[in-house]
């Protein structure tokens, strides 16, 4: 769970896009233990006369121009169990977005800049960046190619729960990329997908580099669909993490191998209901002869629920096994349960809504935190060009530690202007 900045919404064309885009107002999430899910059908997506996207064709691509200013209101930007310091933050987030379309091939990506300035606490200023890229082939209706790419300059939250670094420094820079490929096969009513991919999570700052590793991982799923539009699938997944240090600053080999299988159903051909929802275990071994490997209930999975064209309800479910590198804990497991909300209340009026709540277990510590968090938006479209949004979020964590614990809320107004 993040504490959500502010929000950016695509309006475009719903077909896949290459892009180079932009990306959420979200404060960035751990690496390595975030999902990533693109959604399709939100109410923001509508047609709207009058309000329609401001697009830029470069040869066969169509591009599209934004840039968001906000103003923020943080009451614990350190995220303290107590004496919270508030402060005001100035926010700019320019955005590109470009669309590519073909016959047989798509493709579509991110880039995108933030610079947030503190008034107050200004060694917590930040200048982000990134570039995403994901693009699909089919060869024939049986066979299909996708790939993604992406890269993050971001900064560790003050609320993330490895977070070690002293309020008197600056929080820590991490260099994040991600790769991934993906081959789909299908024959009659089955269906294949092999999932191949790679991260490498790199903090700037030598105080963190027990914290530099390489990722990789792969999952496998078989589909069977006896009839439209659900589908039942098992999928089995493995993950190995690799520390670049032998040893993190405790003296704990942190290289871990994790597998395990999902058995779920999915409902992808629907205008209503879409999704897929998984259970299943997981098998964690650290390389550490002195930790004790783990087997924990898995679930992944999301659904979106359309009651109306103007409505779009989304619940989302993980647990699964997360990289630590705390003293005294063996693992790290985290549970993740959301529910959101967009609804166009006008043409021009878009609001929405999330809950979500997260627990994070430290296996072998005896140590546990919850975070609680509510977020409310709006954003009204007074012209093609400009739209005023506003959010307001509280987040509420409780832990073992008491020193763990905070109280936060932001609130934030802003204009996003299209280009």
């Amino acid at each position: 769970m993040v504490l959500i900045m502010g929000s950016v919404r695509k309006r475009g064309t719903a077909r896949l896009t290459l892009v180079i885009a932009a990306v959420a107002a979200t404060l960035p999430t751990t690496p390595g233990s975030a999902q990533t899910t693109r959604r399709g059908g939100s109410p923001a997506n509508l047609p709207r006369p009058g309000f329609e996207p401001i697009v830029h064709h470069v040869g066969p691509a169509e591009m599209l121009i934004s840039v968001d200013g906000s103003a923020i209101y943080d009451t614990n930007v350190y995220a303290t169990s107590r004496n919270g310091q508030d402060d005001g933050i100035f926010v700019l987030r320019p955005s590109v977005e470009m669309t590519l379309q073909d016959a047989g091939l798509s493709a579509h990506g991110v880039a995108y800049a933030e610079a947030r300035q503190h008034i107050s606490v200004t060694r917590e200023d930040a200048f982000l960046f990134g570039l995403m890229l994901d693009g699909a082939a089919r060869f024939s209706a049986q066979h299909g190619l996708d790939a993604a790419f992406k890269f993050d300059r971001a900064v560790q939250p003050r609320s993330d729960p490895e977070a070690r670094a002293p309020t008197t420094v600056p929080p820590r820079k991490i260099n994040t990329v991600s790769a991934e490929l993906g081959y789909t096969a299908r024959a009659g009513d089955v269906s294949f997908r092999l999932s191949p991919g790679a991260d490498r999570i790199d903090f700037l700052d030598p105080a963190e580099r027990d914290r530099d590793l390489r990722v990789y991982r792969g999952t496998v799923r078989a589909t069977w669909q006896p009839a439209a539009p659900v589908a039942f699938f098992l999928q089995g997944f493995v993950t190995r993490r690799d520390a670049d240090l032998r040893r993190d600053f405790g003296g704990v080999d942190r290289d871990v191998t994790t597998y395990g299988a999902l058995l779920g159903a999915s409902r992808e051909v629907n205008a209503r209901i879409r999704g897929s929802m998984g259970v299943g275990v997981f098998r964690s071994e650290p390389d550490d002869p002195l930790l004790k490997p783990y087997t924990g209930f898995a679930l992944d999975g999301q659904v979106t629920w359309t009651p109306r064209a103007r409505t779009q309800i989304t619940f989302a479910a993980f647990r699964g096994d997360v990289a630590t590198v705390r003293v005294g804990a063996s693992g790290r497991t985290d549970t993740r349960l959301s529910a959101s909300i967009e609804q166009e209340a006008r043409h021009n009026l878009l609001l929405s809504g999330e809950v979500g709540w997260r627990r994070s277990v430290f296996r072998g510590a005896g140590d546990k935190q919850d975070i609680v968090q509510g977020r409310v938006g709006v954003e009204y479209l007074a012209t093609r060009r400009f739209s005023l949004f506003a959010d307001a979020t509280l987040s509420d964590r409780a832990a073992t530690i008491p020193l763990d614990e905070f109280s936060r809320g932001l609130v934030q107004v802003g204009i996003r202007a299209r280009l």
